[in-house]
């Protein structure tokens, strides 16, 4: 029996479907976790989805940060946070500019930090300017006679201490009669506690994601059939084929939306929402990830069933009947619920 794929369309046997969380599990799993496996996802596009977009910010994203912090799903010791999406570094005193790689342990705290490897040439007393071995300019007469004025002037971290000396010596910062001393990170950087900035990119590769996850509950929702019509096919192309429509729009806010009640403030929300603008009525899309940021984007237009004219003068739209609902995921307990309220996002 065939079955069409509500990703790709393609009408394909069905040994050639599989399951597909609603939640990627790269998020955390969940008792009764919600999955699509009634032939509703083929396996290409299966395949595709995880080789292709969550590999690639799994442990690359702000979100694999907030992951590895929270414990969901607990990762292997030494796992590294990449840093194409996301920068930690600290921002005053000797930490300042360090940049920080998030690294995961077994721990009660989840996570430890590492400094990147780097050279570092004294700008004050308290600070260091930070840069990688291959980023050392030439030295000038003026930066060597600022230096001399510091004890322990030039700092490395993280390199081999040859390697170091030698572009340091073709630069020239020191001779072959320069005198290295060897400190532990601890006694350089006396204090344990420091502030650190985070910077993240959010890029297509996450904005899919969240887009698929949000069509994913669509479908667990509704229905395949419900998916296949032609009104979600800007999305679907989107997720799918990364084609993106001037017809979408995308919004990114921080913290959990005011509509809705999620059990503690590490839960994950998916649902959606009615988006009124005048006489325009649109379904959107909403996914909170560990209670700190909400992706918000259109999912299609909604034809309103009618207007009226109020004796007033006010345009009032009658919408037409659309169940909207919000599902928590906690990643305290495990549990899933749900909340079946209209939602309005204005």
């Amino acid at each position: 029996m065939e079955y069409t794929c509500i990703y790709c369309k393609n009408k394909k046997d069905e040994s050639e479907f599989n399951r597909e969380h609603v939640v990627p599990q790269m998020m955390g799993r969940y008792t009764n976790g919600l999955v699509l496996s009634d032939n509703q996802v083929c396996e290409a596009c299966n395949s595709y989805f995880c080789g292709e977009i969550e590999n690639k910010i799994s442990m690359d994203s702000y979100e694999a940060f907030l992951r590895m912090k929270s414990g969901t799903r607990r990762m292997s010791e030494g796992r590294r946070i990449g840093h194409t999406r996301i920068r930690l570094s600290g921002v005053e005193g000797i930490y300042k500019g360090l940049s920080f790689i998030a690294v995961s342990d077994n721990t009660s705290d989840r996570l430890h930090y590492e400094i990147e490897p780097c050279v570092g040439f004294k700008k004050s007393e308290n600070e260091y300017d930070y840069v990688s071995i291959e980023n050392i300019e030439k030295a000038t007469e003026d930066k060597l006679k600022f230096l001399k004025k510091f004890n322990n002037p030039i700092i490395q971290i993280g390199y081999e201490q040859d390697a170091v000396e030698k572009v340091l010596i073709e630069k020239g910062y020191i001779d072959k009669n320069a005198v290295c001393t060897k400190d532990g990170i601890r006694e350089v950087f006396e204090n344990k506690d420091f502030i650190t900035s985070i910077k993240f990119n959010v890029d297509s590769y996450v904005r899919r994601v969240c887009a698929k996850t949000v069509f994913n509950y669509l479908c667990y929702k509704y229905s395949s059939e419900e998916m296949l019509k032609q009104k979600y096919d800007d999305l679907r192309n989107y997720i799918r084929y990364g084609k993106w429509s001037e017809r979408l729009w995308f919004k990114l806010v921080e913290g959990f939306l005011n509509n809705v009640n999620p059990p503690n403030n590490t839960a994950h929300a998916v649902g959606t929402m009615i988006h009124v603008k005048g006489n325009v009525v649109e379904l959107i899309g909403c996914v909170t990830w560990f209670g700190e940021l909400t992706y918000i984007f259109k999912i299609c237009d909604i034809e309103p069933d009618e207007q009226n004219l109020l004796s007033n003068g006010l345009n009032v739209v009658t919408l037409p009947q659309i169940e909207t609902s919000f599902t928590y995921f906690d990643n305290v307990s495990t549990n899933i619920t749900d909340d079946n309220a209209v939602f309005f996002y204005r």
